[in-house]
């Protein structure tokens, strides 16, 4: 590809000496300098890229993209955002693929990972086997890429739309977080159809209020699904969320909305147990009642917002809704751990508030004779602000709160576990060792209680000190039980 291949978007280009410029690798790491890579420097919240630019010149980089600088070379293209550049660069450099396949995203702060398994399974089930991008993992059917981050920054994310492509793939779908379209990473990309799950708080360490945090989600829609050059993109969201609300009024944007009442996909729980739900669902007029081994008012909506995407392949959501009858399988999120005691054991993801106390409360109408146990921490060098609340959410429900280490990173887990007590009424039990806190956990429980180990989910590590350490909450139970 030339440079100029990006003249559309970026007009810089059109009059720039180096317009011609074959462009045959870019990073924008400072540990690429070479006459072979162009630089983009991006201004992140530890590293400013533009800082090396003069390093960069000196280690004669053909190309310098940046947003301002004081040096004068003709190898300096000046843009109005380096991280949009950076993000077209790199859709342009492996292919454009988000143009040719169908491309689903996901936000929202709780449900999303849930949402882009029950999509990748009901596409798979319609003969559109799709990949996914996501906080466990990356994997198209039994390939699995590992990742570090819910959204890859663009250069991995674009490069991974070639690796699904190249394995079979027929669309992906992803789950889109706060950080990553604030930061662009997505800004290349031609969705056929985005969700928004609910907004409730989370990551205020890094966009300080709720406000900034919504306009960072709704920039998905407003921005990047309207930006889509798909024939008809569509905006799936859910309507009971009063965030979310905000944006169904949003003019030219095509939206289908879901919930409990007047919805466009509607839906109503008849019944629920630990085994499972049924829900009556309501579209265009007509209803349907369908039976599934998911529970929980949390996995009606996760359903609608999965069944909804059906539109863009041309499905109604009632002529699909029973292909996800049998529930998918996602680790950590309500993951039930069998085991010889007769103890209903979950370990779950839930690290907000809001979502600790969905999965608390639904435990609570099932739970009949049943004592809950609950055990959770808070994550470290992370939003402070939501420690007491998340304490707070364990006692409305929990009979025993086990309040324990989460991922305390470089923070004190004393100081941690201060901070959440502060939002009791009443003494909790703390055990700083979460291994000690799930094997007690158990120890209390009898036949037909109900543990609850909540915050790491699929997580197989424990960020202590700097140090990542091997560490499983499932594989703490099945030792226990062992």
């Amino acid at each position: 590809m030339q440079l100029m291949d990006l003249q559309n978007d970026f007009p810089e280009i059109q009059n720039h000496p180096l317009r011609n410029l074959k462009i045959e690798n870019f990073s924008r790491s400072n540990e690429d300098f070479n006459q072979h890579t162009v630089f983009v420097a991006i201004k992140g919240n530890r590293w400013d890229g533009h800082s090396a630019i003069g390093e960069a010149l000196a280690n004669k980089v053909p190309l310098v993209v940046c947003e301002n600088t004081d040096e004068q070379d003709q190898r300096i293209l000046k843009v109005k955002n380096s991280r949009k550049f950076y993000a077209h660069l790199a859709s342009l450099y492996y292919g454009d693929l988000s143009k040719s396949m169908p491309m689903i995203g996901v936000t929202g702060t709780n449900g999303k990972t849930t949402v882009a398994y029950m999509i990748e399974s009901l596409w798979s089930k319609l003969g559109q086997p799709i990949g996914l991008i996501g906080t466990i993992d990356h994997h198209f059917q039994n390939k699995v890429w590992e990742s570090s981050l819910t959204s890859p920054d663009a250069k991995g994310l674009h490069h991974r739309l070639c690796d699904f492509a190249d394995a079979g793939a027929r669309g992906v779908v992803m789950e889109a977080s706060s950080h990553a379209i604030e930061q662009d990473r997505l800004a290349a990309i031609d969705w056929d159809a985005c969700v928004f799950t609910n907004l409730s708080q989370d990551h205020l360490d890094y966009h300080l209020t709720m406000e900034n945090y919504f306009q960072a989600k709704a920039k998905l829609f407003l921005q990047g699904l309207k930006a889509s050059a798909k024939k008809n993109p569509i905006a799936i969201l859910n309507q009971d969320d009063t965030y979310v609300q905000r944006l169904l009024k949003s003019p030219d944007l095509p939206i289908r909305s879901f919930g409990k009442h007047g919805a466009q996909l509607s839906f109503q729980i008849l019944q629920q147990s630990l085994d499972g739900m049924s829900l009556r669902w309501t579209y265009e007029g007509k209803s349907r009642e369908i039976s599934y081994s998911l529970f929980g008012e949390h996995n009606a909506y996760n359903l609608a917002a999965a069944l909804l995407t059906a539109e863009v392949l041309q499905h109604q959501p009632l002529e699909v809704a029973e292909q996800l009858s049998t529930g998918v399988r996602v680790p950590g999120r309500l993951e039930r751990v069998n085991n010889p005691q007769g103890i209903y054991v979950f370990i779950d993801y839930a690290h907000t508030p809001d979502a600790l106390e969905n999965v608390l409360s639904f435990l609570k109408t099932v739970s009949g004779q049943g004592k809950i146990f609950s055990v959770y921490g808070c994550g470290g060098e992370r939003d402070k602000q939501k420690r007491p609340l998340m304490a707070s959410a364990g006692e409305k429900y929990a009979d025993h709160l086990i309040l324990t280490s989460d991922n305390p990173r470089g923070e004190e887990p004393a100081k941690i576990l201060e901070d959440m007590q502060k939002g009791l009424k009443q003494p909790a039990t703390i055990i700083e060792d979460r291994s000690t806190a799930i094997h007690h956990a158990l120890s209390q429980a009898k036949a037909g209680d109900i543990v609850l180990i909540a915050g790491k989910g699929h997580e197989q590590y424990q960020e202590i000190a700097g140090k990542r350490l091997k560490f499983s909450d499932k594989q703490q139970v099945l030792d226990y039980f062992a």
